[in-house]
């Protein structure tokens, strides 16, 4: 039949297997129901008993047709419904161990341990959290690396952050790490392997959040990092050698409980500013200091002039915080660091909007006579309105559900997003 591909989900109580038929195909074999009943017997040759089998039209490829086959159970929502307890287990773990990027040690130690269970021989990166291993299916095919990332951010405001460091699983790393776990189970299980071809690459990687930059900057120095984000650091270890495809999936603010592939990712790229002052006492000798916190305000308030000039339709985006500026108002500030980040949905945009950033970053310094110095520290490529129709029509159809669309608001990359 050339089938396109199945799936499995759930509704209500019944578990569905769903089969799709391209469109030449559906046109070779005649009506849906001279397609239903094909399918119905290949697939009661091979490995269903006697199922219920409906022909739909597909909402999202003109020509073919969904075929929905109802029984009792289907192999993969059984193999997966043993591994549900496993699975929230381990995202209970690492959401009460939460740690930030290269520290993520805990749930390193806690999700190596469960692979290792299960039978795999993770390859740890070495003098950072995470690791990687293949699961060859025997046949010839591409290798497709599967991710989940393990670090946290910081936000000391949330009610369950680390009560120490402020460390939180808000952004829902904790989510992929069980995922991940779920899918490498199921892979193990008898039958699932021969339907494959190719390898998978299990990779649970650190450090995707872009915080913390001058510790991470440090680590930088002394060779530890090649570059500050996770994913970054294992291309260039050589990780993702040979990987013809990456995949991922990522929590929503959604509430509709549906997954949803967008058709691009915004671009980040990662700053750090650091303003070069003098010190003084600011009662007895204000006159004679240089004052780096407020080359840091005047360089805020002027990018915040900027904004009318950034591009509607490219999600442009910049933030930043103060990390340092002094401890007491006794003393002007002799030095001011920002860390900040700017977004954009278009490279060439990205790029653009970076460089008037950094030029109000140095008007800050001019204003007030300080020195300053301007480091672009990483960047995330951006991938806009990504043209894979293919890729889109499977997602819509496997996927059971999947809604396709652009999503609002900022969109920080993750896997480039």
């Amino acid at each position: 039949l050339n089938m396109r591909g199945g799936c499995f989900s759930r509704d209500m109580e019944v578990p569905v297997l769903r089969l799709f038929c391209g469109r030449e195909t559906a046109e070779k074999l005649g009506t849906p129901e001279n397609v239903s009943v094909t399918v119905l017997e290949a697939y009661q040759t091979v490995v269903l008993p006697e199922y219920t089998v409906t022909a739909l039209p597909a909402r999202h490829i003109p020509g073919a047709f969904n075929y929905i086959i109802e029984g009792e159970k289907t192999l993969l929502y059984g193999q997966m419904e043993k591994y549900r307890g496993m699975m929230y287990d381990a995202e209970k773990f690492i959401w009460s161990h939460p740690q930030t990027g290269f520290k993520e040690w805990i749930a390193h130690d806690y999700l190596r341990e469960k692979y290792t269970a299960l039978g795999f021989k993770p390859v740890d990166a070495g003098n950072i959290p995470g690791f990687f291993f293949d699961i060859d299916t025997g046949k010839e095919g591409p290798t497709v690396a599967v991710l989940a990332e393990m670090d946290s951010i910081i936000l000391p405001e949330h009610p369950e952050s680390d009560p120490e460091t402020g460390a939180v699983h808000a952004c829902g790393h904790n989510c992929q790490s069980a995922a991940l776990l779920g899918v490498a189970a199921v892979l193990k299980e008898p039958g699932i392997l021969p339907e494959l071809c190719g390898r998978i690459r299990i990779m649970a990687v650190p450090a995707e959040e872009l915080i913390e930059l001058s510790d991470r900057s440090a680590l930088k120095a002394e060779g530890t990092l090649q570059s500050i984000s996770g994913k970054s650091e294992f291309m260039r270890r050589g990780f993702f050698d040979g990987v013809d495809l990456a995949l991922m999936i990522h929590t929503d603010a959604g509430r509709d409980h549906k997954l949803r592939i967008a058709p691009g990712t915004n671009g980040i790229i990662a700053k750090r500013v650091t303003y070069y002052g003098s010190k003084c006492h600011s009662g007895a000798y204000p006159t004679g200091g240089v004052n780096a916190l407020s080359a840091a305000q005047i360089a805020l308030n002027a990018i915040n002039s900027l904004r009318e000039v950034f591009p509607e339709d490219c999600l442009v985006r910049h933030s930043a915080v103060i990390t340092g500026a002094g401890t007491t108002p006794q003393f002007i500030p002799g030095k001011a660091v920002v860390e900040s980040n700017v977004r954009a949905n278009d490279y060439h945009v990205l790029k653009d909007i970076n460089e008037k950033i950094n030029r109000a970053y140095a008007a800050g310094a001019l204003a007030v006579g300080a020195d300053v110095e301007i480091e672009d520290l990483e960047m995330y490529i951006p991938e806009k309105d990504c043209d894979c129709p293919d890729f889109q029509n499977i997602a819509y159809e496997v996927g059971c559900g999947v809604q396709l669309q652009q999503m609002p608001g900022d969109r920080q990359t993750r896997l480039g997003s």
